[in-house]
């Protein structure tokens, strides 16, 4: 009786034993299981976060690298547009340091292009106005006493050439008037042989292209 017993408790402290076991065994199963949903959990909220960074990061990449196109393409304008100006201002200083006589040509060419056949009035420049005087003498000689120009007493507030009025318009012919009516018709072709000669070739097509919706205005001096 007393070995029935004692097998028997055997029996309930194996099966109890091995229930334990076992109940370690699927809590340990359960709680690797656990773990790895975490870490997987984690893990996917990690690379969110990264790519989320990395397209931030893209983001800022492009804006900055689109900024700085920008800037240097301003840049590049700029400085095409002060080449051109600085190439008319040596112009004008050319034309000013012409000899008097070759200076006297200018202006009687001016003066001879703007003609009245009903004659007018004469606003010299301070500068030029003892030059005009003897222009406009020497054209009269060949002019009918109703034609005939009249040197204003009056100065043109410009610094170089005159202004000649009739009863029906107008004309300003200074130096500062004739280069700005010039730049006007060359700064384009002046502006497109600039940027053919700095920019390489794969680059032209497309500075041109940008070239024409952006065209370049002539500063006045």
């Amino acid at each position: 009786m007393k070995e029935a017993i004692e097998k028997t408790r055997g029996s309930v402290l194996a099966a109890a034993a091995k229930d334990a076991a076992d109940l370690r065994a699927g809590a340990r199963e359960e709680l690797r299981r656990e773990l790895a949903n975490v870490l997987s959990e984690e893990e996917a909220k990690l690379k969110a976060r990264l790519a989320a960074a990395e397209a931030a990061l893209a983001e800022l990449s492009r804006r900055a690298l689109s900024q700085a196109r920008r800037e240097g393409r301003l840049q590049v304008l700029q400085t095409r547009n002060q080449a051109i100006a600085e190439i008319f201002e040596r112009a004008r200083g050319e034309i000013l340091a012409l000899p008097a006589e070759k200076y006297r040509d200018v202006l009687r060419r001016w003066l001879a292009a703007c003609d009245p056949d009903a004659g007018g009035e004469v606003l010299p420049a301070a500068r030029d106005r003892e030059i005009l005087r003897g222009l406009v003498e020497e054209m009269n000689v060949a002019r009918p006493s109703s034609s005939r120009l009249a040197l204003s007493v009056r100065d043109a507030p410009g610094a170089t050439g005159f202004i000649l009025k009739t009863e029906t318009y107008e004309i300003n012919r200074s130096l500062e008037d004739w280069l700005a009516e010039k730049k006007r018709d060359l700064a384009p072709r002046l502006f497109q042989e600039l940027c053919d000669a700095s920019a390489p070739q794969s680059s032209r097509n497309n500075l041109r292209r940008a070239d024409a919706r952006n065209p370049i205005m002539p500063q006045r001096h």
